[in-house]
Protein backbone atom coordinates (compact mmCIF):
# COMPACT_ATOMS: atom_id res chain seq x y z
CA UNK A 1 0.00 0.00 0.00
CA UNK A 2 1.86 3.00 -1.09
CA UNK A 3 1.87 6.10 1.19
CA UNK A 4 -1.27 8.05 0.07
CA UNK A 5 -3.51 5.11 0.69
CA UNK A 6 -1.85 4.77 3.85
CA UNK A 7 -3.50 8.15 4.83
CA UNK A 8 -7.01 7.62 3.44
CA UNK A 9 -7.36 4.35 4.95
CA UNK A 10 -5.69 5.39 8.33
CA UNK A 11 -8.59 8.07 8.93
CA UNK A 12 -10.96 5.59 7.94
CA UNK A 13 -10.32 3.33 10.83
CA UNK A 14 -10.07 6.10 13.19
CA UNK A 15 -13.53 6.90 12.07
CA UNK A 16 -14.57 3.12 12.16
CA UNK A 17 -12.74 3.26 15.88
CA UNK A 18 -15.22 6.36 16.61
CA UNK A 19 -18.13 5.51 15.03
CA UNK A 20 -18.58 1.86 16.97
CA UNK A 21 -17.56 3.64 20.35
CA UNK A 22 -20.46 6.68 19.79
CA UNK A 23 -23.15 3.60 18.86
CA UNK A 24 -22.40 2.34 22.58
CA UNK A 25 -24.97 2.92 25.36
CA UNK A 26 -21.84 3.54 27.72
CA UNK A 27 -21.21 6.00 25.54
CA UNK A 28 -24.16 8.30 26.00
CA UNK A 29 -25.97 9.69 29.38
CA UNK A 30 -29.38 8.26 27.71
CA UNK A 31 -27.90 5.37 27.37
CA UNK A 32 -29.24 4.37 24.06
CA UNK A 33 -26.07 4.74 21.66
CA UNK A 34 -26.27 7.19 18.14
CA UNK A 35 -27.41 5.70 15.22
CA UNK A 36 -24.56 4.49 12.49
CA UNK A 37 -25.03 7.94 10.76
CA UNK A 38 -25.32 10.46 13.69
CA UNK A 39 -22.31 8.21 15.30
CA UNK A 40 -20.13 8.03 11.83
CA UNK A 41 -20.59 12.21 11.64
CA UNK A 42 -19.17 13.19 15.36
CA UNK A 43 -16.55 10.40 14.60
CA UNK A 44 -15.83 12.65 11.32
CA UNK A 45 -15.94 15.46 12.44
CA UNK A 46 -13.65 15.19 15.59
CA UNK A 47 -11.20 13.17 13.54
CA UNK A 48 -10.91 15.98 11.08
CA UNK A 49 -11.17 18.72 13.63
CA UNK A 50 -14.08 19.95 12.66
CA UNK A 51 -15.98 20.55 15.50
CA UNK A 52 -19.70 19.93 14.09
CA UNK A 53 -22.38 17.58 15.78
CA UNK A 54 -25.64 16.69 15.36
CA UNK A 55 -25.79 16.45 19.44
CA UNK A 56 -24.17 18.89 22.08
CA UNK A 57 -20.99 17.09 23.73
CA UNK A 58 -23.13 17.34 27.26
CA UNK A 59 -24.97 14.19 26.42
CA UNK A 60 -21.72 12.54 26.45
CA UNK A 61 -20.36 10.62 29.08
CA UNK A 62 -17.12 11.01 30.04
CA UNK A 63 -16.06 7.89 28.48
CA UNK A 64 -17.43 9.53 25.24
CA UNK A 65 -16.19 12.64 25.49
CA UNK A 66 -12.52 10.78 26.28
CA UNK A 67 -13.05 9.15 23.06
CA UNK A 68 -14.02 12.27 21.16
CA UNK A 69 -10.90 13.82 22.47
CA UNK A 70 -8.45 11.07 21.74
CA UNK A 71 -10.02 11.39 17.99
CA UNK A 72 -8.98 15.07 18.06
CA UNK A 73 -5.76 14.54 19.49
CA UNK A 74 -4.50 11.96 16.80
CA UNK A 75 -6.24 13.97 13.63
CA UNK A 76 -5.17 17.61 15.04
CA UNK A 77 -1.20 15.60 14.86
CA UNK A 78 -2.02 13.67 11.66
CA UNK A 79 -2.02 10.03 11.16
CA UNK A 80 1.10 8.00 12.25
CA UNK A 81 2.59 11.27 13.61
CA UNK A 82 2.36 10.47 16.64
CA UNK A 83 3.66 6.57 16.51
CA UNK A 84 6.42 7.99 14.27
CA UNK A 85 7.15 9.96 17.19
CA UNK A 86 7.16 7.03 19.67
CA UNK A 87 9.30 5.27 16.98
CA UNK A 88 12.02 8.49 16.78
CA UNK A 89 12.29 9.10 20.56
CA UNK A 90 13.10 5.10 21.35
CA UNK A 91 14.89 3.93 18.48
CA UNK A 92 15.92 7.24 16.98
CA UNK A 93 14.37 6.42 13.53
CA UNK A 94 11.43 5.36 11.59
CA UNK A 95 10.54 3.02 9.66
CA UNK A 96 10.31 3.21 5.95
CA UNK A 97 6.56 3.64 5.67
CA UNK A 98 6.44 5.97 8.40
CA UNK A 99 8.91 8.13 6.35
CA UNK A 100 6.96 7.86 3.53
CA UNK A 101 3.59 8.40 5.32
CA UNK A 102 5.16 11.45 7.00
CA UNK A 103 6.73 13.36 4.46
CA UNK A 104 3.01 12.87 2.26
CA UNK A 105 1.32 14.01 5.19
CA UNK A 106 3.00 16.83 5.69
CA UNK A 107 4.43 17.74 2.42
CA UNK A 108 7.63 18.90 3.48
CA UNK A 109 10.65 20.83 1.40
CA UNK A 110 13.12 18.09 0.88
CA UNK A 111 15.87 20.31 3.31
CA UNK A 112 13.72 19.79 6.51
CA UNK A 113 14.91 16.70 8.81
CA UNK A 114 12.08 14.50 9.13
CA UNK A 115 13.46 12.70 11.85
CA UNK A 116 13.78 15.96 13.89
CA UNK A 117 10.66 17.39 12.74
CA UNK A 118 8.56 14.74 14.14
CA UNK A 119 10.50 15.08 17.74
CA UNK A 120 9.60 18.68 17.39
CA UNK A 121 6.03 18.37 16.42
CA UNK A 122 5.11 16.17 19.80
CA UNK A 123 7.38 18.46 22.20
CA UNK A 124 5.74 21.47 20.53
CA UNK A 125 2.02 19.81 20.49
CA UNK A 126 2.42 18.72 24.12
CA UNK A 127 4.30 22.07 25.58
CA UNK A 128 0.55 24.11 24.21
CA UNK A 129 -1.43 21.70 25.35
CA UNK A 130 -0.25 21.58 28.60
CA UNK A 131 0.56 25.33 29.30
CA UNK A 132 -3.23 26.13 27.75
CA UNK A 133 -5.34 23.76 29.85
CA UNK A 134 -3.33 24.97 33.09
CA UNK A 135 -3.93 28.81 32.43
CA UNK A 136 -7.95 27.49 31.16
CA UNK A 137 -8.08 25.88 34.92
CA UNK A 138 -8.07 29.61 36.15
CA UNK A 139 -10.57 30.50 33.77
CA UNK A 140 -13.03 27.69 34.76
CA UNK A 141 -12.29 26.91 37.95
CA UNK A 142 -15.71 28.68 38.97
CA UNK A 143 -17.73 27.11 36.50
CA UNK A 144 -19.82 24.61 38.38
CA UNK A 145 -21.26 22.54 34.60
CA UNK A 146 -18.01 20.75 34.86
CA UNK A 147 -14.98 19.85 36.61
CA UNK A 148 -12.41 22.28 35.98
CA UNK A 149 -9.83 20.20 35.69
CA UNK A 150 -11.65 17.99 32.47
CA UNK A 151 -12.60 21.18 31.24
CA UNK A 152 -9.48 22.89 30.89
CA UNK A 153 -7.99 19.62 29.11
CA UNK A 154 -10.52 19.33 26.78
CA UNK A 155 -10.37 22.74 25.92
CA UNK A 156 -7.02 22.96 25.30
CA UNK A 157 -7.15 19.75 23.49
CA UNK A 158 -9.70 21.10 21.61
CA UNK A 159 -8.29 24.75 20.58
CA UNK A 160 -4.77 23.34 19.32
CA UNK A 161 -6.73 20.82 17.52
CA UNK A 162 -8.98 23.59 16.38
CA UNK A 163 -11.74 21.30 16.68
CA UNK A 164 -14.46 23.66 18.37
CA UNK A 165 -16.15 21.19 20.39
CA UNK A 166 -17.13 22.03 24.22
CA UNK A 167 -18.41 20.76 26.95
CA UNK A 168 -20.41 23.30 27.86
CA UNK A 169 -24.42 23.28 26.72
CA UNK A 170 -24.30 27.04 24.97
CA UNK A 171 -20.35 26.46 23.91
CA UNK A 172 -18.39 29.29 25.10
CA UNK A 173 -21.25 31.50 24.47
CA UNK A 174 -21.03 32.28 28.33
CA UNK A 175 -17.71 34.22 28.14
CA UNK A 176 -18.34 36.15 25.29
CA UNK A 177 -17.20 39.38 27.30
CA UNK A 178 -14.47 37.59 29.25
CA UNK A 179 -11.06 38.67 27.94
CA UNK A 180 -9.00 35.77 29.60
CA UNK A 181 -10.93 33.05 27.99
CA UNK A 182 -11.15 34.79 24.47
CA UNK A 183 -7.06 35.73 24.47
CA UNK A 184 -5.86 32.49 25.62
CA UNK A 185 -8.39 29.92 23.11
CA UNK A 186 -7.54 32.15 20.21
CA UNK A 187 -4.06 31.88 21.10
CA UNK A 188 -3.96 28.55 21.22
CA UNK A 189 -6.00 28.03 18.17
CA UNK A 190 -2.98 30.32 16.66
CA UNK A 191 -0.34 28.18 17.51
CA UNK A 192 -2.21 24.95 16.76
CA UNK A 193 -2.98 26.42 13.37
CA UNK A 194 0.51 28.58 11.81
CA UNK A 195 1.52 25.35 11.12
CA UNK A 196 4.71 22.57 12.87
CA UNK A 197 7.11 24.03 9.57
CA UNK A 198 6.53 27.57 11.08
CA UNK A 199 6.80 26.24 14.88
CA UNK A 200 10.04 24.28 14.15
CA UNK A 201 11.37 27.40 11.93
CA UNK A 202 11.18 30.09 14.37
CA UNK A 203 12.40 27.78 17.39
CA UNK A 204 15.44 26.82 15.45
CA UNK A 205 16.28 30.66 14.82
CA UNK A 206 15.28 31.39 18.42
CA UNK A 207 17.76 28.92 19.45
CA UNK A 208 20.39 30.08 17.08
CA UNK A 209 20.52 26.99 14.45
CA UNK A 210 19.62 29.27 11.42
CA UNK A 211 20.14 33.04 10.66
CA UNK A 212 16.92 33.25 9.67
CA UNK A 213 13.13 32.20 8.86
CA UNK A 214 12.42 30.99 5.92
CA UNK A 215 9.85 31.72 2.76
CA UNK A 216 7.24 29.70 4.03
CA UNK A 217 7.11 30.73 7.79
CA UNK A 218 7.68 34.42 6.34
CA UNK A 219 4.59 34.32 4.03
CA UNK A 220 2.55 32.58 6.69
CA UNK A 221 3.28 34.68 9.78
CA UNK A 222 2.72 38.09 7.26
CA UNK A 223 -0.48 36.74 5.51
CA UNK A 224 -2.21 35.54 8.55
CA UNK A 225 -1.35 38.94 10.65
CA UNK A 226 -3.11 40.93 7.29
CA UNK A 227 -5.81 38.41 6.85
CA UNK A 228 -6.74 38.79 10.86
CA UNK A 229 -6.34 42.50 11.24
CA UNK A 230 -7.75 43.07 7.86
CA UNK A 231 -11.17 41.15 8.59
CA UNK A 232 -11.37 42.51 11.90
CA UNK A 233 -11.16 45.99 10.48
CA UNK A 234 -13.81 45.36 7.83
CA UNK A 235 -16.13 43.60 10.23
CA UNK A 236 -15.89 46.32 12.79
CA UNK A 237 -16.25 49.35 10.02
CA UNK A 238 -19.37 47.84 8.24
CA UNK A 239 -20.84 46.53 11.77
CA UNK A 240 -21.09 43.01 11.41
CA UNK A 241 -21.51 42.58 14.99
CA UNK A 242 -23.47 44.84 17.14
CA UNK A 243 -24.00 43.42 20.46
CA UNK A 244 -25.36 46.29 22.02
CA UNK A 245 -22.41 45.88 24.80
CA UNK A 246 -19.66 48.71 23.64
CA UNK A 247 -17.24 48.62 21.39
CA UNK A 248 -15.11 46.05 23.73
CA UNK A 249 -17.16 43.58 23.56
CA UNK A 250 -17.69 44.15 19.94
CA UNK A 251 -14.04 43.91 19.43
CA UNK A 252 -14.04 40.77 21.50
CA UNK A 253 -16.54 39.12 19.57
CA UNK A 254 -15.25 40.05 15.94
CA UNK A 255 -11.71 39.30 16.88
CA UNK A 256 -12.86 35.94 18.81
CA UNK A 257 -15.28 34.85 15.20
CA UNK A 258 -12.27 36.07 13.14
CA UNK A 259 -9.46 33.83 14.33
CA UNK A 260 -11.81 30.87 14.92
CA UNK A 261 -12.81 31.48 10.77
CA UNK A 262 -9.10 31.44 10.01
CA UNK A 263 -7.55 28.37 11.95
CA UNK A 264 -10.67 26.60 11.25
CA UNK A 265 -11.09 26.15 14.71
CA UNK A 266 -15.20 26.55 15.09
CA UNK A 267 -15.54 27.98 18.56
CA UNK A 268 -18.24 30.65 18.91
CA UNK A 269 -19.24 32.87 21.42
CA UNK A 270 -22.64 34.05 20.30
CA UNK A 271 -25.06 32.14 18.26
CA UNK A 272 -24.05 32.42 14.66
CA UNK A 273 -27.54 32.30 13.42
CA UNK A 274 -28.04 36.02 14.36
CA UNK A 275 -25.21 37.73 12.45
CA UNK A 276 -25.37 39.98 9.45
CA UNK A 277 -24.89 39.05 5.90
CA UNK A 278 -21.45 40.62 5.59
CA UNK A 279 -19.98 39.06 8.95
CA UNK A 280 -21.01 35.47 7.47
CA UNK A 281 -19.59 36.16 4.22
CA UNK A 282 -16.20 37.51 5.91
CA UNK A 283 -16.23 33.76 7.99
CA UNK A 284 -16.48 32.26 5.07
CA UNK A 285 -13.81 33.79 3.27
CA UNK A 286 -11.43 33.14 6.03
CA UNK A 287 -12.71 29.31 6.66
CA UNK A 288 -11.87 28.88 3.15
CA UNK A 289 -8.20 30.13 3.25
CA UNK A 290 -7.39 28.42 6.13
CA UNK A 291 -4.41 28.39 7.93
CA UNK A 292 -1.12 26.83 7.66
CA UNK A 293 0.15 23.38 6.35
CA UNK A 294 1.34 20.69 8.06
CA UNK A 295 -0.48 22.57 11.25
CA UNK A 296 -3.95 21.78 12.57
CA UNK A 297 -6.21 23.55 10.55
CA UNK A 298 -8.20 22.86 7.56
CA UNK A 299 -8.77 25.24 4.34
CA UNK A 300 -7.18 25.55 1.44
CA UNK A 301 -4.26 26.74 3.28
CA UNK A 302 -2.81 30.31 3.34
CA UNK A 303 0.26 29.37 1.39
CA UNK A 304 -1.81 27.86 -1.16
CA UNK A 305 -3.94 31.12 -1.81
CA UNK A 306 -0.61 33.05 -2.05
CA UNK A 307 0.82 30.96 -4.72
CA UNK A 308 -1.75 31.59 -6.60
CA UNK A 309 -2.28 35.07 -6.40
CA UNK A 310 1.50 35.15 -7.19
CA UNK A 311 0.95 33.49 -10.04
CA UNK A 312 -1.88 35.42 -11.57
CA UNK A 313 0.48 38.61 -10.63
CA UNK A 314 3.37 37.23 -12.95
CA UNK A 315 0.83 36.18 -15.46
CA UNK A 316 -0.30 40.07 -15.52
CA UNK A 317 2.81 41.51 -15.83
CA UNK A 318 4.38 39.30 -17.75
CA UNK A 319 7.22 37.46 -15.75
CA UNK A 320 8.35 34.27 -16.59
CA UNK A 321 8.46 33.31 -12.81
CA UNK A 322 6.86 33.29 -10.12
CA UNK A 323 7.20 35.67 -7.13
CA UNK A 324 6.89 35.90 -4.07
CA UNK A 325 8.44 38.20 -1.25
CA UNK A 326 11.42 38.75 -3.86
CA UNK A 327 11.87 34.71 -3.86
CA UNK A 328 11.10 32.21 -6.99
CA UNK A 329 8.29 29.91 -6.43
CA UNK A 330 9.42 26.47 -7.43
CA UNK A 331 6.69 25.51 -10.42
CA UNK A 332 5.65 22.40 -8.94
CA UNK A 333 4.41 24.34 -6.31
CA UNK A 334 2.78 26.70 -8.46
CA UNK A 335 1.11 23.57 -10.09
CA UNK A 336 0.14 22.11 -6.54
CA UNK A 337 -1.42 25.71 -5.79
CA UNK A 338 -3.31 26.09 -8.46
CA UNK A 339 -4.61 22.25 -8.73
CA UNK A 340 -5.55 22.57 -4.87
CA UNK A 341 -7.44 25.76 -5.55
CA UNK A 342 -9.38 24.81 -8.38
CA UNK A 343 -10.23 20.98 -7.30
CA UNK A 344 -11.08 22.68 -3.59
CA UNK A 345 -13.69 24.89 -5.38
CA UNK A 346 -14.92 22.36 -7.19
CA UNK A 347 -15.53 20.05 -4.36
CA UNK A 348 -17.23 22.92 -2.43
CA UNK A 349 -19.66 23.94 -5.26
CA UNK A 350 -20.49 20.17 -5.73
CA UNK A 351 -21.03 19.67 -2.04
CA UNK A 352 -23.01 22.61 -1.86
CA UNK A 353 -25.28 21.64 -5.02
CA UNK A 354 -25.87 18.05 -3.18
CA UNK A 355 -27.09 20.17 0.16
CA UNK A 356 -29.58 22.42 -1.46
CA UNK A 357 -30.67 18.87 -3.35
CA UNK A 358 -31.49 16.72 0.11
CA UNK A 359 -31.75 19.49 2.35
CA UNK A 360 -33.07 22.86 -0.01
CA UNK A 361 -35.54 23.61 2.85
CA UNK A 362 -32.83 24.85 5.56
CA UNK A 363 -31.98 27.82 3.50
CA UNK A 364 -29.05 28.85 1.18
CA UNK A 365 -27.32 31.05 3.24
CA UNK A 366 -27.43 28.83 6.22
CA UNK A 367 -26.61 25.61 4.09
CA UNK A 368 -23.53 27.53 2.06
CA UNK A 369 -22.09 28.73 5.44
CA UNK A 370 -22.51 24.50 6.91
CA UNK A 371 -20.91 23.53 3.43
CA UNK A 372 -18.04 25.47 3.44
CA UNK A 373 -17.22 25.21 7.29
CA UNK A 374 -17.49 21.26 6.46
CA UNK A 375 -14.83 21.03 3.83
CA UNK A 376 -12.59 23.46 5.83
CA UNK A 377 -12.89 21.87 9.00
CA UNK A 378 -13.64 24.78 10.87
CA UNK A 379 -17.04 23.89 12.61
CA UNK A 380 -19.17 27.14 12.81
CA UNK A 381 -22.46 26.95 12.13
CA UNK A 382 -25.85 28.87 12.09
CA UNK A 383 -27.50 26.66 13.85
CA UNK A 384 -28.98 23.82 11.56
CA UNK A 385 -26.43 20.96 12.18
CA UNK A 386 -28.80 18.87 13.96
CA UNK A 387 -31.55 19.70 11.87
CA UNK A 388 -29.67 17.88 8.64
CA UNK A 389 -31.62 14.48 7.45
CA UNK A 390 -29.16 11.43 7.26
CA UNK A 391 -28.05 12.38 3.52
CA UNK A 392 -26.97 15.93 4.72
CA UNK A 393 -25.04 14.62 7.34
CA UNK A 394 -23.80 12.09 5.11
CA UNK A 395 -22.52 14.74 3.07
CA UNK A 396 -21.31 16.87 5.16
CA UNK A 397 -18.89 14.02 6.66
CA UNK A 398 -17.65 13.25 3.28
CA UNK A 399 -16.60 16.70 2.90
CA UNK A 400 -15.09 16.84 6.56
CA UNK A 401 -13.14 13.65 5.50
CA UNK A 402 -11.73 15.03 2.11
CA UNK A 403 -10.67 18.12 3.94
CA UNK A 404 -8.53 16.66 6.31
CA UNK A 405 -6.59 13.88 4.18
CA UNK A 406 -6.89 17.18 1.39
CA UNK A 407 -8.83 17.10 -1.88
CA UNK A 408 -6.12 16.78 -3.81
CA UNK A 409 -4.59 14.04 -2.12
CA UNK A 410 -8.11 12.14 -2.81
CA UNK A 411 -8.15 13.39 -6.37
CA UNK A 412 -5.21 12.33 -7.16
CA UNK A 413 -5.38 8.76 -6.02
CA UNK A 414 -8.55 8.24 -8.04
CA UNK A 415 -7.32 9.66 -11.16
CA UNK A 416 -4.45 7.74 -10.49
CA UNK A 417 -5.86 4.74 -10.30
CA UNK A 418 -8.08 4.96 -13.50
CA UNK A 419 -5.08 6.63 -15.72
CA UNK A 420 -5.20 4.64 -18.76
CA UNK A 421 -1.96 5.42 -21.24
CA UNK A 422 -3.29 7.24 -24.25
CA UNK A 423 -1.01 8.77 -27.69
CA UNK A 424 -0.36 12.47 -27.23
CA UNK A 425 -1.36 14.58 -29.83
CA UNK A 426 0.02 18.67 -29.19
CA UNK A 427 -2.44 21.06 -30.65
CA UNK A 428 -3.70 24.42 -29.35
CA UNK A 429 -7.06 26.03 -27.65
CA UNK A 430 -8.31 29.07 -27.28
CA UNK A 431 -8.26 30.01 -24.01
Amino acid sequence: MNSTWRILVGYLLYIAFGTIMFMLPMSQVSGEGLSVVDALFIAVSGISGTGLSPIPVTDMTIIGQVVLLTLIFFGGLGYMTFTAFISVSIRGTMTTSQHKVMRKTFALPNDINLGQFVLNIGIYALIVQIIGAILLFFVFQDDPRANPVWSAIFHSVSSFGTAGFSIYPNGLESYSMNGALNLIVSTICLLGSIGFIVATDVGSVLRGHRQRITLTTRVVLILMATFISGAIGLMLFFGGVDQGEGLYHNFLITSFHVVNAITSAGFNTIPLAEISGSFALILMILMTIGGAPSGTSGGMKITTISAVFAAIRSFIVGDKQVTMLKRVIPQERVRVALSTATVYMTMLLVGYLLLLLVEGDLGFRELLFEAVSGLGTAGLSMGITSQLGDLGKLVIALMMYMGRVGVLTIMATILVQNRKRVDIQYEDVAV
